[in-house]
């Protein structure tokens, strides 16, 4: 084969896997997706609250309640396009309302530390998002009553109504309960029991959840 015969067909073949290779390295920008995926919180960047008109603290094992006529709970979206949904909103303060114990008693409800309202799953319904809200701590006090509850609560938020519902019937993807962690309060509460909380809370602003595959 001739030199200049050679040179002849190294050209355009030079030519052939440089086209190749641009190629090659433009497919990854075309297969991009147009939007990140995880989860997201819309209309509310800001301070959110959540409202409820009856909040219901239960011990199965007793039959006790704990009632209380309405229960605030003020906040702020932590992160409104964080991928993991964790923490999506931070609860920093609550107001609780003529709270009554057993036997009718009047007792109050305290709250400690920071609770994490978390983004956990989709439902069948579009509109239905599965959350949990953990790092609760609270104290009950009142006549012959003082005791701790930590833990966590399953829940439920509907983007229709923007019902943030806290029940223990709701699907418990992250395990999450309430437990009596010291004191009692009058022999129905004791160290170790189980507590559900049962509450409806309307959003203001009322936010949506999104979830992008």
């Amino acid at each position: 084969m001739t030199r200049s015969f050679r040179a002849r067909i190294q050209k355009p073949l030079k030519r052939l896997l440089t086209l190749t290779a641009a190629a090659a390295l433009a497919v990854p920008l075309l297969a991009s997706p147009a939007h990140a995926s995880g989860w997201a919180i819309h209309d509310a960047d800001g301070l959110v609250t959540h409202s409820s008109l009856q909040l219901i603290l239960s011990v199965p094992r007793s039959g006790a309640t704990i009632t209380c006529t309405g229960h605030d709970m003020d906040g702020s979206v932590n992160n409104p396009t964080d991928p993991s949904g964790q923490g999506a909103i931070i609860i920093d303060s609550h107001t609780f309302t003529n709270c009554t114990g057993p036997f009718g008693l009047t007792v109050s409800v305290a709250v400690g530390g920071t609770w994490r309202l978390n983004l956990v799953s989709i439902t069948s319904d579009p509109d239905v998002y599965v959350v949990s809200v953990t790092n609760v701590r609270a104290s009950i006090s009142g006549p012959a009553c003082s005791v701790s509850i930590t833990g966590g609560m399953p829940g439920t938020y509907n983007n229709r109504t923007h019902i943030l519902s806290l029940n223990p019937s709701a699907p418990n993807l992250d395990g999450v309960s309430l437990t009596a962690e010291a004191g009692s309060c009058l022999g129905v509460i004791s160290t170790g029991d189980t507590v559900t909380w049962t509450a409806d809370y309307e959003a203001f602003p009322p936010y949506t959840i999104h979830y992008t595959p």
